[in-house]
């Protein structure tokens, strides 16, 4: 398989679950950069979805390189990225004030 078919692969399995993890997290940086609390704006709902498709994406990441024999070093440390964000979205999820 061509590298670029693979790149093209490796970008559409992790697509969904990229785009929904770093929905929060963005959200709380710009809510943080206009000076307010995020912990009394941001949903729950919004981090835990972002906090469960953090560990798709990292399952996914991970996966992908095992299942390429470590062809692709990079996803490694996305593996770990999202693994990271997984976690900090797990703890804003626990100690978000708002719910609807």
């Amino acid at each position: 398989m061509p590298n670029f078919v693979a790149y093209i692969l490796i970008a559409l399995v992790l697509a969904l679950p990229l785009y929904g993890a770093c929905y929060a997290p963005y959200k709380i940086i710009v809510l943080l950069v206009n000076g307010k609390n995020p912990l009394n704006y941001i949903l729950r709902y919004q981090c835990f979805i972002s906090c469960a498709l953090s560990f798709i994406a990292a399952f996914c990441a991970f996966f992908l390189y095992l299942a390429t024999r470590g062809n692709y070093d990079f996803l490694m440390p996305v593996a770990c990225y999202f693994f990271i964000q997984a976690v900090s979205m797990l703890i804003m999820t626990i100690k978000a004030k708002t719910s609807i």
